[in-house]
């Protein structure tokens, strides 16, 4: 695997690096593959990739978070890295999308087992809606699973963009 690097410059921000990675030319067409034909259920693909990118953390790092990183990577590959940190609101991603509001439920008190299939679903359809957006909040809804603050944050982002979508049809 290639060193994921910005403008040359090594980033601290792990899924913007992922991310540059997936998007770079020079990556290999076969492990951009095997990323997004991965079973989120057998992970072991994508360990290459997180060792990589999350070094000496991810030879800490117990089965349990290996396996939620890699279904992390294993959107943003089915994406095809299109991931900017703070870019397009997670929330207004999914009003973009029309996913509804008992989706958005759904999705956010999914356990890990849920989210294994539900995301990759999910990457797939805001794939093919196209454009940017910032992955972080639904990465921290897997990497971190009980915290409350990341679920608020995509329901703040979404009912505002759902908003400005009602006063747009209004107006």
């Amino acid at each position: 695997m290639s060193n994921a690097t910005t403008a040359g410059v090594k980033t601290p921000d792990v899924l913007q690096r992922i991310s540059d990675w997936l998007k770079n030319p020079k990556t290999s067409t076969g492990e951009l593959a095997a990323l997004r034909r991965m079973d989120p259920e057998q992970p072991e693909i994508a360990y290459p990739a997180i060792y990589q990118f999350l070094g000496e953390n991810a030879h800490t790092a117990g089965p349990e978070h290996l396996a939620r990183w890699a279904l992390v990577i294993h959107c943003l590959a089915l994406v095809r890295g299109q991931h900017q940190s703070g870019g397009r609101k997670f929330g207004a991603a999914l009003v973009d999308i029309n996913y509804g509001e008992l989706r958005t439920q759904m999705l956010l008190r999914a356990d890990f087992a849920l989210q294994r299939d539900l995301y990759p679903r999910l990457a797939r359809r805001l794939h093919a809606n196209g454009g940017v957006t910032d992955w972080w909040p639904l990465a921290n809804l897997v990497l971190h699973q009980e915290s409350q603050k990341f679920r608020e944050q995509i329901v703040r982002d979404y009912l505002s963009a759902e908003s400005k979508v009602k006063a747009q049809k209004s107006a």
